[in-house]
């Protein structure tokens, strides 16, 4: 993953991504999907269960709640538009 900020590039590597998502209560199974303390898949911002090399981040979901944001440029903008309150 690689996030850009006034024109630097900043990358997080896998072990990175593992230690932010713990930050949440969520872990990284040996299969690689995201899943919280109990083995319950993590909360998607897709709705859907998600594997850590598809991980982009963490937003806040539709009831305030931390979401594990997806990589993928449909999910990217059906989150803004929700945060945005458009939807």
């Amino acid at each position: 993953m690689a996030m850009v900020s006034e024109g630097r590039t900043i990358t997080i590597g896998d072990s990175a991504m593992e230690t932010i998502l713990e930050q949440f209560g969520w872990y990284v199974r040996d299969d690689g999907f995201v899943v919280d303390e109990d083995g319950r898949y993590a909360p998607a911002s897709s709705g859907y269960r998600i594997h850590v090399d598809d991980v982009c981040g963490v937003a806040v979901g539709e009831q305030g709640e931390p979401v594990v944001a997806r990589a993928d440029f449909n999910d990217l903008c059906d989150l803004a538009a929700r945060q945005r309150g458009a939807r």
